[in-house]
């Protein structure tokens, strides 16, 4: 409602009233309430916007203008208010509030007031005078000095009627003050109205002397009524919080809500909501409307479209709820905002392409089956291997390269799942594990998935026999999920020969080098004790060679360990083992790596240890590779990561490195042969491509796995080793 300026005056040094005229107007209001004057412009800035709340402090029987009072200030609100000429129009909304006269007439009231929080009672105390109501009221007023009493004479003035006491205290609220002026074991009810700090002063004043929390009521946003409404908060909720006042300034966030928008809370304590969220996307009249609802004490849902720090876009799903205080006046809103632009785009991209496919069913359904026809077709005639399977496994299309290596007919494998029909078997003859197979990973993760012709995965036929496969599986994708895969495989017995060839020929070179690589050592170790006839540029030449020797001989142990693993000669020698013990003497073996690189080892071990059954050589290798890996790629300065705990009836050893990640198009050969990426070229370039395949064929070989995880901030290789083995 738009009220009209008709009087202003400085009622005492600094304290002003100012009054909006009511002719012709349809307001009213119950004496203490208060409204909200929003002005049209402001003359300067000010943090708090163009919007301030103010109790009335005239009777509602004046029936031609509302009286408030307030302290005048520099902010650009009060400022502005005070220079607005005669006439002119502000908007008044409300009134609100629930400082107001009892019904019940028994137990006295007692008002407790400090400045220009006199300003209710002064409209309660008018009206009760003017009306001769019953109610006993005492005030206790409180002002900075002498000089600041506004209103003294006229309360004075109240003293005529036999109901009302009023207590004057100048300065800060004090205990003595309180306790002298309220019965011990007062059931009276106790209204407060004055500046946050006087307020939250008082309330714990009273708490001491023993008032319940019920006797006590207050209508403003001290810090003691936000601690007793977000003490009833989550600590920690999913959604973004956000409290505001009456004015719409915000009071508080959550680290959630800091997430969501990009502003810290710092940033928009006491700043006007939609000044920082506004995107422009809802009109002033939707957010008035919104607001009115909320005042109107229900409970608001809407979704909006709001704009970060960083000024982009984000759509949120928003519960208003009003807060009340213990009279149950609203004093401000609590909203949880969702954020749902993840939602929205994928609805709107689906909606968009719902709407494209019905134009395409409608108008092309003929050639849509002809497109089907030859899709399936040119499917169906690909060199090799080919299964299409349904979100379930459940076969619904194979091609003739299938049936010709399988054995099996299309008709008696479709609407089968494909891990009854063909069962995956490693190098070893172990039948993997459904979650591990190509087909599922690719389903469950909806990534393309691809093995090497190096990867031990065999193919059972229809008849038991196997044979080995190269395998590229890739999800198919529809509305955001993957409904099936396209798995194509290719029959590698020949490259697994051309392999076991190669690996033969590695063998018996590596056995015949290792007699000449050890003479060689031997002769250089005689050298390098008989050095006094040599100069030292020489000392050096035969150090670099007794170096390099000693790195062929460990490429060439690492040839015939692969040589082994492939053939099936590797030795695994199980019994008792101290796993902590293992651990350590690793460690001490790669400290002095660690310390020449200025990085640090840590090992924490988070249970018991009991003794393992393993090979204490193979597990030492295979661990002092991953450690040694993890000092070479982590960061200057950072710290590599061992943890040991218990999972189930397994040990867990985690070695992670601060270092850079692993690339997505490397995950699927990490633990191939010879395989180096570009990273590791780069940063470990005197590597062989082995020491990975080694690990994980000698931790699997005592019946435990192998595995990495790959993070923005490095890699944590895990090996799982059985508390018992057999």
């Amino acid at each position: 409602m738009k009220l009209p300026v008709i009087n202003k005056k400085e009622v005492f040094k600094g304290i002003w009233e100012m009054s909006f005229g009511l002719k012709d107007k349809n307001f009213s209001f119950k004496a203490g309430q208060y409204i909200r004057v929003v002005l049209p412009s402001l003359e300067k800035e000010d943090t708090k916007g163009p919007a301030r709340t103010f109790s009335v402090a005239s009777s509602p029987n004046d029936k031609e203008k509302i009286d408030i009072v307030f302290r005048l200030t520099d902010s650009g609100f009060k400022q502005t208010l005070i220079n607005l000429p005669l006439g002119q129009e502000v908007e008044v909304e409300g009134p609100w509030g629930n400082l107001v006269l009892p019904e019940d007439q028994k137990e006295p009231l007692i008002f407790i007031a400090g400045g220009t929080g006199i300003s209710p009672f002064l409209s309660i105390l008018r009206f009760v005078t003017e009306e001769k109501l019953p109610h006993k009221i005492t005030l206790l007023y409180t002002l900075r000095d002498s000089q600041d009493a506004a209103y003294i004479k006229e309360l004075e003035g109240f003293k005529d009627n036999s109901n009302f006491n009023l207590s004057v205290n100048f300065g800060l609220i004090d205990q003595e003050f309180l306790k002298s002026n309220i019965p011990s074991a007062s059931n009276s009810p106790i209204y407060i109205s004055g500046p946050p700090p006087m307020i939250d002063a008082a309330i714990k004043m009273l708490g001491k002397m023993g008032v319940l929390s019920e006797q006590i009521h207050f209508e403003d946003w001290s810090e003691f009524s936000f601690q007793q409404i977000l003490g009833s908060f989550f600590t920690y909720h999913p959604d973004g919080i956000l409290v505001a006042d009456l004015n719409g300034f915000i009071r508080y966030v959550d680290p959630a809500w800091e997430v969501l928008t990009g502003w810290r809370g710092e940033e928009v304590i006491e700043k006007f909501t939609p000044r920082i969220l506004k995107s422009g996307d809802k009109d002033q009249e939707f957010y008035a409307n919104l607001w009115n609802r909320s005042l109107a004490g229900n409970t608001v849902r809407e979704e909006f479209t709001n704009k970060r720090k960083d000024k982009t876009l984000y759509s949120t799903d928003e519960v208003f709820i009003p807060l009340k205080n213990q009279a149950g006046g609203i004093f401000g809103h609590v909203a949880f905002q969702r954020d749902i632009t993840q939602r929205k785009k994928i609805e709107a991209e689906l909606a968009l392409y719902t709407k494209k496919l019905e134009l395409a069913v409608a108008e092309r359904t003929k050639e849509i089956q002809e497109d089907r026809a030859k899709d399936e077709a040119i499917l169906l005639s690909i060199g090799d291997g080919l299964v299409v399977t349904d979100g379930v496994g459940k076969i619904i299309l194979v091609n003739r390269v299938f049936e010709e290596s399988l054995g099996w007919k299309k008709e008696e494998v479709l609407g089968r799942n494909l891990i009854d029909v063909v069962p995956n078997e490693d190098e070893g003859g172990g039948i993997i594990l459904p979650e591990r197979r190509p087909s599922q990973i690719a389903l469950s993760s909806g990534r393309r998935f691809a093995t090497d012709t190096l990867t031990a995965v065999y193919f059972v036929k229809k008849d038991k026999s196997r044979f080995p496969v190269a395998i590229t599986v890739a999800p198919i994708i529809f509305g955001g999920g993957a409904i099936g895969v396209v798995e194509i495989f290719r029959d590698v017995t020949k490259e697994k020969e051309i392999d076991r060839a190669k690996t033969e020929f590695i063998s018996l070179a590596s056995h015949q080098l290792r007699t000449p690589l050890s003479t060689i050592k031997w002769v250089l170790e005689v050298m390098m004790e008989e050095t006094d006839n040599l100069n030292d540029k020489q000392k050096d030449r035969l150090k670099d060679l007794f170096v390099s020797n000693e790195r062929l001989i460990s490429l060439v142990e690492d040839l015939l360990s692969v040589s082994r693993i492939e053939t099936g000669k590797l030795m695994v020698n199980l019994k008792p083992s101290n796993l902590k013990s293992l651990i350590e003497d690793s460690i001490k073996l790669l400290q002095p790596k660690a310390d020449e690189e200025q990085k640090k080892i840590s090992l924490s071990i988070e249970a018991k240890l009991k003794e393992i059954m393993a090979d204490q050589f193979l597990f030492s290798e295979a661990f002092k590779n991953l450690l040694d890996n993890a000092i070479s790629f982590a960061n200057k300065g950072t710290t590599v990561d061992i943890k040991v705990n218990k999972q189930d009836i397994n040990y867990v050893v985690s070695v992670h490195d601060f270092g850079p990640p692993i690339l997505e198009t490397e995950e699927g050969k990490i633990f191939t042969k010879f395989y180096r990426g570009p990273q590791a070229q780069y940063i470990k370039q005197k590597g062989t491509g082995l020491g990975l395949f080694i690990a994980k064929s000698a931790i699997e070989s005592m019946g435990g796995t192998i595995w990495f995880d790959s993070f923005q901030d490095g890699v944590t290789f895990y090996i799982s080793i059985p508390i018992k083995n057999k």
